[in-house]
């Protein structure tokens, strides 16, 4: 195929794509006000990180739960994106408050402080050091602890589940009651090793008697939702390795 014909037939796909989304009108964004108590939070960590949060807070009339949840968001985004501020407002209608936060690794690039000399410190997707977040995490949890709650649960969404996973991995914190990995990188272990498979199904049958496992599974069922044990996690993530997921004690959902 000669080059000239190549670069025709690109030249026409992008004139069909401009036409195209020239006819269909962007989609409006279609999130209503929030019907509870919402407050714009800030949290400071122990290496001098400034970060930016929402707080969903839980009307006293739904019998409030007594546990928070800890909402970080994925690669390129932040607290506000609007599908995390629907997730939690609608957590709070269900009695749950909800903190929807940032961590350096916001947005593609940003300014996380400035150093001892003025010059700037870059975050971000492509600048920020990942491994760097569980700081920024143990900050938000510091600050659930500071309005009240004792305990929490660390949601992760998209490249968010490698950082509440690390955390928890490393920290062993006992204020986290549990994990949510949302549409993170897992996967079967590597192998088919039958003592990891005859462990995992083990923790399985256990963990599948518990009240949290059965409500989770009458709520999401067409996502089947799934109690994972932490050691049939994929070897191949670099992101948080098995061994550091079998650090991890507590039980946690993989959606």
């Amino acid at each position: 195929m000669s080059r000239k014909l190549i670069v025709g037939l690109v030249g026409i796909a992008l004139l069909l794509a401009i036409l195209l989304r020239l006819r269909i009108p962007p989609r409006p964004e279609n999130q209503m006000p929030g019907k509870f108590p919402e407050e714009l939070v800030y949290v400071r960590s122990t290496d001098d990180v400034v970060n930016a949060g929402v707080m969903f807070t839980a009307p006293k009339s739904s019998l409030p739960r007594p546990i928070a949840i800890i909402w970080v968001h994925g690669w390129g985004a932040n607290f506000y994106s609007p599908s995390y501020v629907g997730i939690g407002r609608a957590l709070a209608g269900l009695g749950f408050t909800t903190i929807s936060v940032n961590t350096r690794m916001h947005d593609v690039g940003n300014v996380e402080k400035y150093s001892f000399f003025g010059k700037r410190v870059r975050g971000g997707g492509y600048w920020g050091v990942t491994s760097q977040d569980a700081l920024d995490i143990a900050a938000w949890i510091d600050f659930a602890e500071h309005v009240g709650f004792s305990n929490v649960v660390l949601v992760g969404h998209s490249a968010g589940w490698a950082s509440v996973g690390r955390y928890q991995a490393k920290t062993g914190d006992r204020r986290v009651a549990g994990l949510v990995l949302a549409s993170g990188m897992i996967g079967p272990a590597q192998g088919n090793d039958p003592e990891l498979i005859r462990r995992s199904d083990a923790m399985y049958a256990l963990d599948a008697k518990s009240a949290i496992f059965r409500r989770a599974w009458r709520l999401l069922p067409a996502l089947a939702a799934i109690l994972i044990p932490a050691r049939v996690l994929s070897k191949k993530s670099a992101m948080l390795s098995t061994s550091a997921a079998e650090r991890i004690s507590l039980c946690f959902f993989a959606l």
